[in-house]
């Protein structure tokens, strides 16, 4: 069967961190379904006669639901398209990139996954922060996302978090950071070392580095850019 869905992952943000691969797929592609967070300049692979499908979510906007674009891909696909559904960072990890592949297998659509992006791995390189302590006190990472689902009773419980693993990795934490670090502070791990990325691995990337304690009272949007 024809493949006719891609999923890419554009990389956190950097549009040079897309793949060849991801280049390549959205090149051919007829219709473009693109996340908001995905760099603009990526879209300049597409073919001029493209069609560009803006579908991105952002919190507290009007976004395009997640049922049209399921939707939308599987029309475009029906009528022999070549589609590109490209979302920014790794699409395997907090996103619909699941669900969105269960629907196009149920739907008999074929698909694929350009999938080769370790989003937080990236953003804490070119941050300059190693991902987890130096060995041999290497022990484990924990990712988990700060966009909580209150209503389907999805909550974190951030006191057990505090001291359940040696490193806390947290996903879309900028709109309830202090909030979050209170709670950190609460379970017990005030001088646990801290840092905050904002706008990763782009030229306004800033960078904060405290402690749970103190990082509270800083904002990565305050901050110096910190150099790539």
């Amino acid at each position: 069967m024809t493949t006719l869905v891609s999923l890419i992952g554009a990389g956190p943000g950097d549009p040079g961190l897309l793949t060849l691969l991801g280049a390549q797929r959205i090149s051919e592609a007829d219709t473009v379904l693109c996340d908001a967070l995905v760099h603009r300049a990526v879209l300049r692979h597409a073919r001029p006669d493209a069609e560009l499908l803006v579908v991105g979510k952002r919190g507290g906007e009007d976004s395009a639901a997640q049922e049209e674009i399921l939707h939308t891909m599987v029309f475009r696909a029906r009528q022999g398209r070549r589609v590109a559904r490209v979302k920014g960072g790794d699409p395997m990890i907090f996103s619909s990139a699941a669900e969105e592949m269960a629907f196009l297998r149920a739907e008999g659509v074929a698909y694929e996954s350009s999938r080769r992006h370790r989003g937080a791995r990236r953003e804490r390189a070119f941050a300059a922060i190693p991902p987890h302590p130096p060995r041999p006190r290497v022990e484990g990472v924990t990712f988990v996302t700060a966009t909580e689902r209150r209503a389907a009773d999805v909550e974190h419980d951030w006191s057990r978090l505090a001291t359940a693993t040696q490193t806390l990795v947290i996903y879309m934490g900028l709109h309830r950071l202090q909030e979050t670090l209170r709670e950190l502070v609460a379970g017990d791990a005030p001088g646990a070392a801290a840092a905050a990325i904002s706008h990763a691995t782009l030229p306004t990337q800033r960078v904060v580095q405290g402690t749970v304690a103190d990082s509270p009272t800083a904002s990565p949007a305050a901050a110096t850019p910190r150099p790539r």
